[in-house]
């Protein structure tokens, strides 16, 4: 519940994001549009701020998707999955495509793909891998679990940990 709770936020802002998205609303300075413009933020937790629209109705569509895909179990489930499992894989493959047919793709590949081991020294660059490091192997927290409980008893379910880790290691 924790885990499913924490990506309908995270889901929510991205339909709000993908709104402001159709007229790049962030353009200028896309920190303050994100805090101030889409989140709203306050000073701090002591001061409580108002209920932004967009992301309560995307929270809402949010929570009643996840209603409609595991009303039914395992069934409905399934049916989900071989939409969700694939579509990130193929946006994303669209959007490497895309990027690489822009102009200055070939410089920002450079950049992109040349080492600067210099960055090896600073600790902000150590803290963002094992951030990362964290959040890919946040899957076992518990979704793996609640995938395992509907396997049969004989199934091999630590291959398929390991394929779904490693599947998440090399996308992410």
């Amino acid at each position: 519940f924790v885990i499913v709770s924490y990506y309908t936020v995270i889901i929510a802002w991205s339909f709000s994001y993908l709104y402001f998205s159709l007229d790049l609303s962030w353009a200028g300075n896309a920190t303050h549009f994100f805090q101030d413009t889409f989140l709203h933020t306050t000073a701090g937790p002591g001061s409580l701020g108002t209920l932004v629209k967009p992301i309560l109705i995307g929270l809402a569509i949010t929570w009643i998707w996840v209603y409609a895909s595991i009303r039914k179990g395992p069934v409905s489930m399934s049916k989900v999955v071989w939409i969700t499992v694939p579509l990130p894989v193929i946006l994303l493959i669209i959007m490497i495509f895309r990027g690489i047919t822009l102009e200055g793709a070939a410089t920002g590949l450079s950049y992109f793909l040349t080492p600067d081991f210099s960055m090896l020294l600073d600790k902000d660059v150590w803290l963002a891998a094992y951030s990362q490091v964290f959040f890919s192997v946040s899957i076992g927290g518990g979704s793996m679990i609640a995938y395992g409980s509907y396997k049969a008893r004989n199934a091999d379910v630590t291959k398929d940990a390991c394929i779904v880790g490693a599947a998440d290691t090399i996308i992410a």
